[in-house]
């Protein structure tokens, strides 16, 4: 996973566990994504937090996965004299996708485009 989109100071990891599926789905799992970035002066600071739950269940020919995705982003910006200005905040969103996993498609390319929509 690439975190230095917005800043060349980024750190990631990404972690799996099994899931319990739901009544009508075959198989599940959960994830979290997790992001640093920071400038070099640490003058901004952005982590986020990604976390989904797939179920994946079969049609007749065909595999798809829910994702629900809930992503909390936490962002810290100071000026060069940090007496001036100190700001930080966080936001915390939800967002659901169904979507057909292939061997071209994968769950790992659905659950990166969802990381990268939040981020």
């Amino acid at each position: 996973l690439r975190s230095d989109n917005w800043t060349p100071q980024g750190l990631s990891s990404v972690y799996f566990w099994a899931l319990e599926p739901a009544p009508k789905a075959q198989e599940a799992f959960g994830c979290a994504f997790v992001i640093q970035k920071e400038t070099e002066d640490k003058q901004m600071v952005w982590d986020s937090i990604h976390v989904v739950e797939v179920q994946e269940t079969e049609g007749r020919q065909q595999h798809y996965g829910t994702y629900k995705m809930t992503s909390t982003v936490m962002l810290y910006l100071a000026a060069e004299d940090s007496s001036v200005l100190e700001v930080s905040g966080s936001l915390t969103r939800q967002t659901q996708l169904e979507a057909e996993v292939t061997k071209v498609c994968p769950h790992l390319v659905h659950l990166g485009r969802m990381v990268q929509e939040m981020e």
